[in-house]
C-alpha cells in the first residue's frame, strides 16, 4: 500500500467530464469503497440457434459505496450530500463553531470523485450519493456509509499527495461511547435513555439510474423521486418492557443520537435524530439462559415542527464543526 485516498467535491453539472477539484475539495480517509463498473453489454437471441449472438454495446455505469469513520469534517460533506440541503448558522453554539443542519431536499447535489489506488487515481464524474447509513455500536468507531453511482470513469492519473491529520482531541472520529441516545414522545424532545446498545439510521434516495436515453451509453441526468429513513436499534430488555408494548401498541416516539466531545470552540458534534418514528417489528428470542436482547425496526415519518425538527423532515443530521457553508456544502 502506497497512497489510498478518497476525495470529492460538489459541482454544478451532472454531465460534466473534467475531475477538477477547487479550494474546498473533501478528502476522506476511508473505512473501504467498492465501485464496480457495468458494462451493460447486450447479447441478443434470434432464431438462428440456441446460442446468443455476438455482444452489442449497451449503457454503462458505476456503482458501489463508500465507508469512513465519521469525523466531523469531510465526511459530513458526504452525507450532505445524500440529503441535499443545509441550514447553516455561524459562530454556533459557541464563538468558532458552525452548525450544518441536514435533512432531504428535492434534488441532491452532484459531485466529482478521485480515488487513490496505491499507484494511480481513478477518477469518476456525474456522481450522486444514492444514500446513507450510520451505525452506532459501544465498542466500535461512528461510521458512515454512503451508497453511490458514477456516472462515467475518467482516464486515470497520477495520484495526488494527500495527508491526513492525527486524532487528536479537537478533530476526531467519534466512539460508540460518545453517543448519547434518547427517546421521548412523538414531536418532543427525547430524554436519554440507558439501554440501548446499537443503533443504526439509513436512508435512500429512489434515484433514477436506468433512465438512459438513445445515442449515448452514460445517463443524461440525476433523477430523484422518493426518499426513505429507516433504521434499528437493539435494547437490553428491561423488566417494564417498555419498547416492547410501545411495538405492540403501535405507539409512535421521538429518537435523538448525539454524538459529541470537546467543549466551547472545540466542540464537535454529529447529531441524527427524528421526531416521528413508527416502530415496524420487534424480536425477542430466548437463546438457552442468555439474557434477552430486544431489536426494533423503524420507519421515520415527517416531523410535525413541534419538536426538535423542522416540519416535514423524517430525519435531520446536526453537524458542529469549523467549516463555513461554502466550503461545507463545496
Amino acid at each position: 500500500m502506497t497512497n489510498r485516498y478518497t476525495s470529492v467535491e460538489a459541482v454544478g453539472t451532472f454531465t460534466a467530464d473534467a475531475v477538477t477539484f477547487g479550494a474546498n475539495r473533501h478528502d476522506l480517509d476511508v473505512i473501504s469503497e467498492d465501485i464496480t463498473p457495468e458494462r451493460g453489454h447486450i447479447y441478443p437471441a434470434t432464431s438462428t440457434g440456441r446460442t446468443k449472438r455476438g455482444r452489442i454495446i449497451g449503457p454503462k455505469s458505476w456503482s458501489g459505496s463508500i465507508e469512513a469513520p465519521l469525523f466531523p469534517i469531510s465526511v459530513p460533506s458526504l452525507i450532505y450530500y445524500s440529503l441535499g440541503s443545509s441550514v447553516f448558522t455561524a459562530d454556533t453554539p459557541a464563538v468558532g463553531t458552525e452548525r450544518h443542519v441536514l435533512s432531504q431536499a428535492i434534488t441532491i447535489p452532484n459531485f466529482i470523485t478521485e480515488i487513490g489506488r496505491d499507484d494511480q487515481g481513478h477518477g469518476y464524474t456525474g456522481c450522486v450519493a444514492t444514500g446513507c447509513s450510520i451505525d452506532y455500536a459501544p465498542d466500535a468507531t461512528m461510521t458512515a456509509a454512503v451508497d453511490v453511482f458514477f456516472r462515467k470513469e475518467q482516464p486515470r492519473t497520477a495520484l495526488d499527495a494527500i495527508t491526513f491529520e492525527d486524532f487528536d482531541i479537537v478533530n476526531r472520529a467519534f466512539g460508540g461511547v460518545e453517543v448519547t441516545p434518547g427517546l421521548g414522545a412523538v414531536n418532543a424532545t427525547p430524554a436519554t435513555v440507558t439501554f440501548m446498545e446499537a443503533a443504526t439510521v439509513s436512508w435512500t434516495n429512489e434515484f433514477s439510474d436506468d433512465a438512459f436515453s438513445l445515442g449515448s451509453e452514460f445517463l443524461p441526468a440525476n433523477i430523484v423521486a422518493t426518499f426513505e429513513a429507516t433504521g434499528s436499534f437493539d435494547f437490553r430488555f428491561t423488566d417494564t418492557g417498555d419498547a416492547y408494548d410501545d411495538v405492540v401498541s403501535s405507539t409512535n416516539k421521538s429518537l435523538n443520537l448525539d454524538a459529541s466531545y470537546g467543549a466551547g470552540a472545540t466542540l464537535r458534534q454529529v447529531i441524527v435524530r427524528s421526531d416521528s418514528i413508527s416502530y415496524d417489528s420487534t424480536t425477542l428470542p430466548t437463546d438457552s439462559n442468555q439474557r434477552y436482547v430486544q431489536t426494533v425496526e423503524f420507519t421515520c415519518e415527517n416531523a410535525s415542527g413541534a419538536g426538535d425538527s423542522a416540519a416535514g423532515k423524517p430525519v435531520e443530521v446536526e453537524i458542529i464543526n469549523t467549516q463555513d457553508n461554502t466550503e461545507f456544502t463545496a
